[in-house]
């Protein structure tokens, strides 16, 4: 097996308690959070009121019709809420307790099935990070059994629970390729698997981030504008292969939920799509910010868009800060991390450092100290890029790579960011304006 050193990146020092035990919660409501979907204008296909079930598209693609989307329950579409210029934010719905439902897959017609059930969805494509055109098959195919983002679950502990129905998933999703299949592991991957002229198992080593999609495409099989691979995550490959091996569509996945507040991390067992409001079993409250997705890359969780994001496996639990410190900028920060020695806290190691939504400062251009080359492992001329994607130049963003990157990404970027820049919203924003002006 073929093994790669990352060399740059970044692991958070924080220390929390792993509860080993899983935990299977049911939610009492699931829904779509619409901006999940990158590149998505959606219309609705059904109405308030109406039933709904896991075979029954609830909205759909403008642009491409024939990208549905699907919320694996049966139950009933109870409210749907909306932005400006009318655009659908989320839907709301009741659900029925079951989340395991028989059907009957073609196996002749791999596509087709999956469309139908609504697992397609569970494939995106790069350059642009969306979901891709069924009708545009890929050359290479991604699966990714490599997880480093801070405070996640370890993949390999997970891969144990679905291992059967993952390496079923894995000789169905590589049909779907007409070059080959990158399966990319950790370096706690402990199966002894040998490649085949189509499967390809490659083991990634080094901090975050060596886990991210963007990486091991970065390194096996770089992207661009005349270029492109789809890629999935293992537990989504795992649903595939239940269903073609069992005939059984699944709509739970393991969920890491890291709460900083108590620093623990507990694994549950739940439907993707979950209101997360039920799975943590409070109410919404002022004083926490609840993230769904990682401390590095999510979407915050609000009244009005509760629901776990369809490609996010973590919840994260953070203090609210909503008052400033007096001072603070003249304070000695032994509580403040830093990627530089900027701060009493390097002289005790890291022990009293907290970790909150506090940005310790207003934003400030870009200061060029050498951060963001420390934990970017691309090779690409990261500062130059950042420069150029913040006074918004498309064309210098191309030519040095930009289409080889997705929000999370350059999630680490803005962490370390010196200005405190937002380098994951400003990607986004241009990816967006490249593929209207191309396509």
């Amino acid at each position: 097996m073929k093994e790669i050193n990352i060399k740059k990146g970044f692991t958070l020092p924080i220390k929390c308690k792993y509860n080993s035990e899983v935990k299977t919660v049911v939610p009492k409501s699931m829904g779509l959070t619409t901006d999940d979907y990158k590149l998505f204008k959606p219309r609705l296909m059904l109405e308030e009121s109406s039933n709904i079930s896991p075979f029954k598209p609830v909205i759909f693609n403008k642009k491409d019709e024939n990208i549905k989307i699907n919320i694996p329950a049966n139950g009933n579409l109870t409210k749907i809420t909306r932005g400006e210029k009318r655009k659908i934010l989320s839907i709301f719905c009741d659900i029925r307790p079951e989340f395991e439902f028989e059907f009957n897959a073609d196996k002749d017609d791999i596509l087709n099935t999956l469309l139908e059930c609504g697992l397609f969805s569970a494939f995106r494509q790069r350059p642009f990070d969306f979901i891709p055109n069924p009708e545009k098959r890929p050359e290479v195919i991604f699966i990714n059994v490599c997880e480093s983002r801070p405070l996640s679950y370890n993949s390999s502990q997970i891969l144990q629970l679905i291992e059967d129905d993952f390496f079923a998933g894995v000789q169905i999703v590589s049909k779907l390729a007409s070059k080959k299949t990158f399966v990319c592991v950790d370096e706690n991957f402990k199966y002894n698997i040998k490649d085949t002229d189509n499967i390809t198992y490659v083991k990634f080593k080094g901090a975050h981030p060596a886990g991210l999609t963007g990486t091991h495409i970065h390194y096996l099989y770089p992207v661009n504008d005349k270029k492109s691979i789809w890629h999935i995550d293992f537990q989504e490959v795992a649903a595939i292969g239940k269903l073609f091996s069992r005939n059984i569509l699944s709509a739970y996945r393991y969920i890491a939920i890291s709460d900083l507040t108590k620093n623990e991390v507990n694994i549950v067992k739940a439907p993707m799509l979950s209101n997360i409001y039920d799975l943590l079993d409070i109410d919404f409250r002022d004083d926490l910010r609840i993230i769904s997705g990682n401390l590095f890359y999510g979407r915050k969780v609000t009244e009005d868009e509760p629901f776990l994001g369809r490609y996010d496996y973590q919840i994260t639990i953070l203090k609210e800060m909503t008052e400033r410190k007096f001072m603070e900028w003249a304070l000695p920060g032994k509580d403040v991390f830093s990627v530089k020695n900027v701060f009493l806290s390097k002289l005790f190691g890291d022990k009293n450092i907290s970790f909150d939504t506090s940005m310790h400062g207003s934003i400030r251009p870009i200061v060029p100290v050498g951060s963001y080359e420390k934990v970017f492992p691309f090779d690409i001329e990261i500062t130059h890029l950042l420069r150029y994607l913040s006074v918004g130049d498309e064309e210098m963003c191309q030519k040095l790579g930009i289409l080889e990157l997705s929000e999370e990404d350059l999630a680490l970027c803005t962490f370390v960011c010196p200005g405190k820049n937002d380098y994951v919203k400003m990607l986004r924003e241009t990816l967006d304006r490249i593929y209207y002006d191309s396509f």
